[in-house]
């Protein structure tokens, strides 16, 4: 495990919207990246039924907790984060977790619904001299302009590229979300133009609509078959075992993110039917 836990606590939680509930934390002072965060992955360790954090420190420490009993590990997920703040008293971290209802709830939803401030967890996360970009996947390189596609699971990453947005870079930002009062302000930058689709029929229909009216090709609607695995192919890593080559990113650089089944039906659209050289994308799936 490359990145460092931090024990934080929460100092606000709110419902921001009808499906996002936002979770402030601080102990964040010494994390980073160097860098821009851009769409960073953390694993947030949400604590065991009786609530004791594992230790997780030192060099073994990863190690150590798997192999603790399972009732005394707790839940490790994935999440990206919104904003990372810097005051001169200290940071304070932002995570914007979906929210479901009944049986969907899962574990993360449910400490995050029910969270108060003054209660802790675990963040792994890169060091704030860290500046080797691990856990951050949008790479836009040489291209002169970026096609953002996601779900509400890459809202937060999305609406974080934008707010570090590279200068000199055009496109668009297409964001899927169970209900238009979910959407969020964001500073667009100059030349880039942000698009929200309220879901009406499958998850994803409105995103692939809009990738093939850019791509000017056929639409078809993504696929609802339950992944076996997350997909995850960027320029330099390729989950499948595809080829890793060196080629620029030219022209059009296209980064997908979301459920998993989704991202693969617009991979095949882009990759297979718009001939994209793999060297111009990335495709995440975040969930399954």
């Amino acid at each position: 495990m490359s990145f460092r836990p931090f024990v934080v606590t929460v100092t606000r939680s709110e419902r921001i919207s009808p499906s996002f509930q936002r979770v402030t934390f601080t102990g964040v002072d010494d994390m980073g990246p160097a860098g821009p965060v851009h769409d960073l992955r953390i694993k947030l360790l949400i604590p065991p039924a009786d609530g004791v954090l594992p230790d997780l420190s030192g060099e073994d420490g990863y190690q150590r907790w798997q192999q603790l009993p399972e009732h005394e590990r707790g839940v490790l997920r994935t999440y990206s984060v919104r904003h990372l703040h810097r005051h001169p008293t200290g940071s304070e971290i932002d995570v914007d977790f979906v929210m479901h209802d009944g049986d969907d709830c899962g574990p993360a939803c449910q400490w995050a619904r029910d969270c108060s401030p003054g209660d802790q967890l675990i963040i792994l996360g890169p060091g704030r001299d860290d500046d080797s970009r691990r856990g951050i996947e949008f790479h836009p390189r040489e291209a002169t302009s970026v096609q953002l596609f996601g779900d509400e699971t890459a809202m937060p990453a999305i609406l974080r590229i934008l707010d570090e947005w590279p200068e000199g870079l055009t496109g668009s930002a297409h964001i899927e979300v169970p209900s238009l009062a979910d959407r969020q302000h964001v500073n667009v930058p100059k030349g880039v133009r942000l698009c929200w689709y309220q879901r009406a029929a499958d998850h994803g229909c409105a995103l692939m609509s809009a990738l093939c009216e850019h791509l000017d090709v056929g639409d078809e609607s993504p696929s609802q078959d339950v992944a076996s695995e997350l997909v995850w192919e960027t320029p330099s890593f390729s989950a499948a075992g595809e080829a890793i080559t060196d080629s620029p990113c030219t022209d059009c650089y296209y980064w997908i993110a979301g459920k998993s089944s989704m991202v693969t039906a617009m991979r095949r659209v882009l990759v297979q039917e718009a001939g994209v050289p793999r060297a111009n994308v990335s495709f995440m799936g975040y969930w399954k």
